[in-house]
């Protein structure tokens, strides 16, 4: 493996796993009453947030350490799955699939309804729907990795 790809796989190996280990906890969880019920949700929601922002750090360290760029701005979060998304001039492949950028927007979107204090307004359904796309985002996302890291491997050489 080219050494600039070793940090994103380990990166994403980690978002898989904690993923995986916070589901494998909840789904342990009393949720009998209401108070339990808005614990299980406001913990998936912030797992969610937190998976979304370890799949970010992948694309943000190609970013920085294949592009030598990051996109800068109020949108930049909305940039760099734009930027990640197509190939580069400097010859780097699109690290992820156009419907694997369509599911990042979306848990973009719902990584910033909960980390700016909406939490409390988060309904059980959206969040479970954002758990079910949050685990097909680490399918796709996983798929595209792994082809743009053998891409990235033939190109070298």
């Amino acid at each position: 493996m080219r050494p600039d790809l070793i940090a994103p796989e380990k990166d994403l190996r980690r978002a898989e796993l904690e993923f995986a280990r916070s589901l494998d906890a909840v789904g342990k969880a009393v949720t009998q009453t209401e108070e339990g019920a808005y614990v299980r949700a406001s913990f998936l929601a912030n797992t969610v947030a937190d998976t979304y922002e370890g799949l970010e750090m992948v694309l943000r360290r190609i970013a920085l350490d294949v592009d030598d760029f990051l996109p800068r701005g109020a949108d930049w979060h909305g940039a760099l799955i734009a930027q990640m998304s197509e190939p580069a001039d400097s010859g780097r492949l699109a690290v992820v699939g156009e419907t694997t950028a369509y599911i990042l927007h979306d848990l973009r979107k719902f990584r910033h309804l909960v980390r700016h204090h909406y939490a409390v307004d988060l309904r059980p359904a959206l969040v479970e729907e954002n758990v079910v796309r949050m685990q097909e985002a680490l399918t796709a996302f996983r798929r595209d990795f792994d082809a743009f890291v053998a891409g990235m491997n033939d190109l070298a050489g």
